[in-house]
């Protein structure tokens, strides 16, 4: 599970989808691209606006050089699928090697595909 804090004032309230995994490890200069379900684009708590073309120059600006920067991306689990392969996209043509994509720890009742549920 991956977290971070917000400020009140550039909160937003997203659904994660539901995976099991390992827990991201911390690293002092990280990135987060929160997607809300209304596709509201942050990184870091910073408004961007969901094109690739803002996207590019928020993450150029903020990783400079270092294109080992880690970039967790939240979306929420009602967020458009295009904009997550978008951020992916604009990620990937940056170079940014250390992508990480959050999801909250599955409930007891998650159904890992055994078809019991």
């Amino acid at each position: 599970m991956v977290s971070t804090s917000f400020t009140s004032e550039t909160q937003l309230a997203i659904d994660l989808p539901e995976a099991e995994g390992s827990p991201a490890s911390s690293t002092k200069r990280r990135l987060e691209l929160t997607i809300a379900s209304d596709g509201t684009f942050t990184l870091n708590g910073n408004a961007i606006a969901a094109q690739a073309a803002a996207l590019r120059s928020a993450l150029r600006d903020a990783v400079g050089d270092r294109r080992d920067t880690p970039l967790t991306i939240a979306a929420d689990g009602d967020a458009p699928h295009r904009y997550v392969v978008m951020a992916l996209d604009v990620a990937n043509g940056l170079g940014l090697k250390r992508l990480t994509i959050a999801a909250q720890t599955p409930s007891s009742n998650y159904d890992s595909g055994n078809g019991s549920g």
